[in-house]
């Protein structure tokens, strides 16, 4: 663990979709300790400061446009993370942000490993950290913890010290 600790305040937004399936606060808090738990050895810890409801767009096939519609909404802290429980296509992917950006969308994908690799994925892009396409989506390249394919490239990883303490 990283004595240097940086803080980052989330706010979670949750859908009127992922609210009805009922303990949504339980599940997402339990993924942002995770997230926690791998960008701490990068002086990382994730806490949640508040749940709040979002109205998400009901005509959004896609997650781009659910982002759109995710960015939309207020922002209390550093850092929002949209939670949707909208039913997607099929070979929809289920997260979505920008490279440094202050938004993160994790579309629930009712499988909680997906889930946590979806977020901590995500969550590399705030920090600097590019897709590695060409491994696939989720691919081979390792990070921090040996068992996690969370798609970026390794030798990137070092942008997350580099922007740790960047502004949001």
């Amino acid at each position: 663990p990283n004595n240097d600790k940086r803080i980052v305040s989330l706010d979670v937004y949750i859908d009127e979709e992922a609210r009805q399936q009922g303990g949504y606060r339980e599940r997402v808090s339990s993924l942002v300790e995770q997230a926690s738990n791998i960008f701490d050895e990068f002086g990382i810890e994730f806490k949640v400061n508040g749940f709040y409801d979002w109205k998400s767009d009901d005509g959004a096939e896609n997650v781009e446009r659910l982002f759109r519609d995710l960015k939309k909404e207020r922002r209390k802290s550093y850092l929002v993370v949209g939670f949707s429980g909208q039913e997607l296509g099929r070979d929809e992917r289920l997260g979505f942000s920008e490279i440094l950006g202050n938004r993160v969308l994790l579309v629930d994908s009712r499988d909680e490993v997906m889930n946590r690799q979806d977020l901590i994925h995500e969550l590399g892009h705030v920090f600097g950290l590019e897709d590695n396409y060409r491994e696939g989506y989720m691919g081979a390249n390792q990070f921090v913890d040996s068992s996690d394919s969370l798609g970026w490239y390794v030798d990137e990883v070092e942008k997350i010290r580099k922007y740790k303490d960047r502004k949001f």
